[in-house]
């Protein structure tokens, strides 16, 4: 009897040679977001008022509660940023990063869709001791701030204005009730105008906690470690012989004090606990030519696992100056800004003027909202007026430079090119491999992305049976397909071609062609006039 084979939907009986043509493809899915941003504190941007009062949240990279990859925090909207920082100049900034055109009519613009904030520095949290009656110290109760550095201390201005304060009230003779409080004030600029909605006179703060009376140590403790409010500001330390039965303290007032923060020293940090973090871009907040910025660069070239690129703002509006920072990063993963916003101000009349580092945000928020492929030129960015309008040679000095820039078009300011840092411009890519081109930056960038998150997913840790030349090369095809740009469906690359597929020593190395959805930025319509003839 002879065995039926079927194929293909057809069986086959009879001995015999057949033969079949079919295309079997691998199925693929786009795996990673692009937009991903990654705010690294190098400077201690929440400091305010000489240093007395800071404006931020979490551990440092070295703190006392968290270290490492649990001090990189993680936001995905504007909201639950504020509310870790308790607002500030770091919060506007990232305001525009979320949203790049907020404070215009186009606001709920689509920006970043992920930042990731992380503080350079060692930080050592704000403490309040809670005693007992009796003042011994089995019946102390400290609360230790998760809000690390001088962000937890309390700050007074006749009432509460930053950090948190414990208010023990008398409640009887023989019971209290403890309060607890966090400041609301949110800094203020060199104009002496707040950050947040309030100055610093009107600011009052606001109760986190305010427990039922107790009259002893352990029914406060216990009330306090059922607290949600309590649990997400601070951790609840009592001694080894902690006593239960003591009775309550006496009323009063008691300070969070001892919270330190320090911003030197801990960027490689840093830069271990970010080596494998999926981000595009790095928002910077010094300025251009700082040395962390170099540091930066040096750790997203050599050591960073995806490819991101750093924007930096020019710090004053010289055309020169910013050429010539420009030109020392001479880099397609860094991008200068020059321009300062102008803005109305808020509580007397008259504009200010902001610290370059607006713009940076607003364009990298444009950037980071959009598709890798989009171009940046001639995006409206989200400021109606700026402390410069450069003229037309002083842009194009800035265009060759490799300074991005804006421009007023048709009423609207607009970024005048999307451009990085790499001095080479007479090629779309230059001899190096670099380019000048943000969005073809960006491209690179996520196919390499894609390809290393579902290739190491699909190959690595395989047997080289598991994981032939023929299923990786069929696997890279089938990738390379699904960035093809049709018209209608606008996508990262226009084509590819010569996947090839090699092995030696457990090692696979893929080398393929592709042409870039590359920007237009220049249209010539060129008439042929005729002359009249009848």
């Amino acid at each position: 009897m002879s065995t039926v084979v079927k194929i293909g939907g057809k069986s086959y009986i009879e001995p015999g040679a057949y033969a079949f043509t079919k295309y079997n493809p691998t199925s693929v899915n786009n795996v990673s977001n692009f937009g991903n941003v990654l705010i690294i504190d190098t400077v201690g941007y929440g400091l305010n008022l000489n240093n007395a009062i800071e404006l931020t949240g979490g551990s440092g990279i070295d703190g006392e509660l968290n270290k490492g990859i649990k001090s990189v925090y993680e936001f995905t909207d504007i909201q639950s940023f504020r509310k870790f920082t308790g607002g500030g100049k770091l919060t506007n900034l990232v305001r525009k990063v979320f949203d790049p055109m907020s404070d215009t009519n186009l606001e709920g613009t689509p920006g970043a869709p992920k930042v990731y904030y992380v503080r350079a520095a060692t930080t050592v949290a704000a403490k309040c001791v809670i005693p007992a009656a009796t003042g011994v110290a089995a019946g102390a109760i400290t609360l230790v701030c998760k809000n690390e550095g001088i962000s937890g201390n309390t700050y007074l201005s006749s009432v509460l204005k930053a950090g948190y304060l414990a208010q023990v009230e008398n409640t009887s003779s023989t019971s209290r009730r403890l309060k607890i409080s966090k400041g609301t004030f949110e800094g203020q600029d060199s104009n002496g105008e707040p950050y947040g909605q309030y100055s610093l006179v009107d600011s009052t703060p606001e109760v986190v906690f305010y427990s039922e009376e107790y009259t002893t140590v352990g029914q406060l403790y216990e009330a306090l470690l059922k607290d949600s409010n309590i649990s997400s500001h601070f951790v609840i330390s009592v001694p080894q012989s902690f006593d239960r039965a003591l009775l309550v303290g006496v009323s009063g007032t008691y300070d969070f004090e001892d919270g330190a923060s320090s911003y030197t020293g801990q960027l490689d940090n840093v830069f271990e606990a970010i080596t494998e973090l999926d981000y595009n871009f790095v928002l910077s907040l010094e300025v251009a030519d700082s040395v962390n910025n170099s540091a930066i660069l040096t750790h997203l070239r050599t050591n960073a696992k995806f490819q991101a690129v750093m924007f930096c703002a020019q710090e004053d509006s010289e055309v020169a100056s910013a050429v010539t920072d420009s030109e020392y990063y001479n880099n397609e993963q860094v991008v200068q800004t020059i321009g300062s916003p102008i803005v109305p101000k808020k509580i007397t009349s008259g504009n200010k003027t902001l610290d370059p580092v607006y713009l940076t945000a607003s364009v990298l928020g444009l950037v980071a909202g959009a598709a890798p492929q989009t171009p940046l030129t001639f995006k409206r960015v989200g400021y109606s007026n700026f402390l410069k309008d450069y003229t037309k040679k002083e842009r194009e000095q800035l265009l060759q430079g490799g300074v991005m820039h804006v421009r007023n078009i048709s009423g609207y300011w607009c970024v005048n090119q999307g451009i990085t840092t790499v001095q080479d411009n007479l090629n779309t890519v230059a001899l190096d491999g670099q380019t000048r081109e943000l969005s073809i930056v960006n491209i690179k960038a996520q196919i390499n992305k894609e390809l290393i998150l579902e290739g190491e997913k699909r190959f690595v840790g395989n047997t080289i049976a598991q994981s032939s030349p023929e299923s990786i090369k069929n696997f890279t095809e089938t990738k390379l397909a699904s960035f093809i740009a049709t018209p209608g469906n606008d996508n990262l690359i226009m084509s590819w071609k010569n996947v090839k597929v090699t092995v030696a020593n457990g090692d696979s190395t893929v080398t393929y062609d592709f042409v870039p959805n590359v920007p237009l930025n220049k249209v010539f319509f060129i008439g042929n006039m005729l002359d009249f003839k009848f």
